[in-house]
């Protein structure tokens, strides 16, 4: 008898982490592998986090924010597209939705008088559906695009994350070098 109290015991023991892990203040998506923070995922909303992770590609655009769109060639919401840059590889893309998906990436707390000039944009598709993120590096803050709408926050405490990703997207390009 004590010996089986004793399992039993142990057993809960074992089980108690899966246990308390399922009651966390993260959300793990139904098709990935990366749980996003409890806040950022309803900030986000369900759309924008299933495009995060499980999109089929993302692709990478240079923006030139102060160039005239109504006499652009290509243009992404708004913002005239001056290069392509390349296909984030496997790696690029999951340090993206990381960061994306912690609560320690943005600063919810606070508001800038910032004029929104993005320099870089990435497209995650899937299928006919796809999200847009807009990086200002001079704003230091992200805009989540889709279309129902955008949402946008600040990025300051990953900024040199965030640069790191752009520069090892455009390496040859001296605005980006100079960040």
């Amino acid at each position: 008898m004590l010996n089986s109290t004793k399992s039993i015991f142990l057993t809960a023991l074992l089980l108690l982490p899966l246990l308390v892990g399922c009651s966390g203040s993260e959300v793990a998506p139904e098709s990935g592998t990366i749980a996003f923070d409890s806040k950022v995922a309803e900030w986000l909303g369900e759309d924008r986090v299933a495009l995060l992770t499980t999109a089929d590609r993302v692709e990478s655009v240079r923006l030139d924010p102060m160039a005239d769109a109504a006499e652009a060639e290509r243009t992404l919401h708004g913002y005239v597209v001056s290069a392509d840059g390349p296909e984030l590889t496997d790696a690029q893309r999951e340090t993206f939705v990381e960061l994306a998906a912690s609560r320690g990436s943005y600063d919810f707390n606070s508001a800038k008088g910032c004029e929104f000039q993005p320099g870089v944009g990435l497209r995650f598709v899937k299928g006919e559906q796809e999200l847009v993120v807009l990086l200002c590096y001079s704003c230091r803050e992200w805009q989540f695009v889709t279309a129902d709408g955008a949402v946008g926050e600040d990025f300051d405490p990953v900024e040199a994350s965030l640069v790191r990703l752009a520069k090892s997207l455009f390496p040859d390009d001296e605005t980006i070098g100079g960040l």
